[in-house]
């Protein structure tokens, strides 16, 4: 039950960003309970203590907090994101479970975390 609680919690902040990333209107969002006030008690579901992010395994998941705590400016939890992304792309074979372009867009973008 708490797997599904927390994949949840992920599909409602990648959703949220999605939203946002094809001009949805945040008022939108703030109306459904979903501004960007609310992402971190989201957050908080999906990794509750800072080691917890070191035990996601799924790097979609993993890719959702690091674009959280960048749009939120938490830069310590974009960092340290982004380097789990990185390390579980090139310790897997995610192609089964991932289309292509999305393992690539996921490596760019947490490479663009570290750069920046």
């Amino acid at each position: 039950m708490q797997r599904e609680v927390r994949l949840s919690a992920n599909n409602l902040l990648y959703y949220s960003i999605e939203f946002l990333r094809a001009r949805g209107a945040a008022e939108t969002l703030e109306q459904l309970g979903l501004s960007r006030k609310n992402w971190g008690d989201l957050l908080k579901v999906i990794v509750p203590a800072a080691a917890d992010l070191d035990r996601q395994e799924l790097p979609a998941v993993v890719d959702t907090i690091r674009e959280v705590a960048r749009l939120s400016g938490d830069r310590d939890l974009e960092i340290r994101a982004a380097h789990r992304v990185i390390m579980l792309l090139e310790k897997g074979d995610w192609r089964t479970r991932y289309p292509a372009e999305l393992l690539q867009s996921m490596l760019e973008e947490a490479r663009n975390s570290l750069k920046t």
